[in-house]
């Protein structure tokens, strides 16, 4: 590599659980090449598209400076917003997605006193995100997500007013993936059984479990009670916080005896034995094979397995209640939207025949 090339080089690099920014530049000798490093401060940042930005931004000032940049971190000090976050002690992933919602503020919000928004910058804000791309379903999350944040700061009388308190939700449009038919089954499983036997057992489990692919990915061979016929999720990696038990039909059960023999019980189900795979790797692996090689259109996915065993399991039993419990929801009338989304019950049946069920009974299923 020449001194030239060093010299113009920069690239991203990971190191002690942080990313930085390393180029080369001359030493004082004006020929001995040093590296030198910045802390790119994209931690926090969980959209990929803002994460390019910034670096690109960082990029940018690095060249500008003559790469001269100092070592001191990018990463903007911590806002009063975070802090509110923080001082809530919540799931990492729940902290991480508020910490996006606030980055996405800032980058538009210039000023540093976050606590005197206006109303007004709020809908400048969603025109902003509605510029940028995003589309309503994460405009109005984000903004839902920062009305939370400033309630608590209203309660903690930081401030006044809550300026998210009365913004106007965009219309979103739900298109919700479709489940498959028995023929596509047939067909997709045959395919997977022949080629990627991983992914096979994994979809078979997901239909017959129903379950969300971040359960997927962390469940351990250990949470697998195959005399008691029970998979356990535990409340860390479940959606709802809380234990999650899913009955083993028999169908499944010889398959997983022969698939989790001579697996350690502290490994991971799926991937590595000591780690689990990459959020969204095994959905991105099954969607390439039925989009590239089986011809499906994009309202398909991995995770129409779950739509697919929710509705088998409805049309064999007409049991809401055990629907419900298989996939892992917190009321049957959350079971009952889930359903009529793809197809299979009418919400207008549930108004007119209210399930007899007292609260306190809901709340212990």
């Amino acid at each position: 590599m020449s001194r030239e090339k060093k010299f113009f080089v920069i690239y991203l690099s990971k190191g002690k659980g942080n990313w930085y920014l390393f180029w080369y530049m001359p030493g004082s000798n004006g020929f001995d090449y040093k590296r030198r490093k910045v802390l790119a401060g994209i931690n926090a940042i969980t959209d990929l598209n803002e994460r390019y930005s910034y670096i690109q931004e960082l990029k940018k000032r690095i060249v500008e400076s003559g790469y001269t940049y100092g070592l001191k971190s990018e990463l903007p000090k911590e806002s009063i917003l975070h802090k509110i976050v923080r001082s809530r002690n919540l799931r990492i992933r729940s902290e991480k997605t508020y910490f996006t919602c606030i980055q996405r503020f800032i980058s538009f919000y210039k000023s540093t006193d976050l606590l005197a928004v206006k109303s007004e910058v709020v809908i400048k804000f969603q025109a902003y995100l509605q510029n940028a791309g995003y589309s309503n379903t994460t405009i109005n999350s984000t903004l839902k997500d920062l009305h939370s944040i400033y309630a608590i700061a209203v309660k903690r009388r930081l401030i006044k007013q809550n300026p998210f308190k009365e913004f106007e939700r965009l219309k979103e449009r739900r298109q919700g993936f479709l489940p498959f038919n028995r023929q596509q089954m047939t067909q997709i499983l045959s395919y997977l059984q022949q080629y990627d036997y991983d992914l096979f057992i994994y979809s078979i489990v997901t239909y017959y479990l129903m379950l969300r692919s971040d359960e997927l990915r962390n469940i351990r061979v250990c949470n697998f009670d195959l005399e008691a016929k029970i998979l356990q999720i535990d409340s860390s990696i479940s959606k709802t916080s809380r234990v999650r038990q899913c009955r083993i039909p028999d169908e499944l059960l010889p398959v997983l005896i022969s698939y989790l023999n001579g697996k350690e019980l502290g490994s991971y189900f799926v991937g590595n034995k000591n780690e689990p795979l990459k959020s969204n790797s095994i959905a991105a692996r099954f969607n390439n094979i039925i989009y590239n090689s089986l011809g499906y259109s994009n309202r398909y996915s991995f995770y129409s397995w779950k739509h697919t065993g929710g509705k088998e399991y409805y049309l064999a039993t007409h049991d809401l209640l055990g629907t419900m419990s298989q996939m892992g929801h917190s009321s049957p009338n959350t079971t009952w939207i889930y359903l009529s989304r793809i197809g299979i019950a009418d919400l207008e049946g549930l108004k007119a025949h209210r399930l007899p069920i007292s609260s306190t009974i809901q709340k212990s299923l």
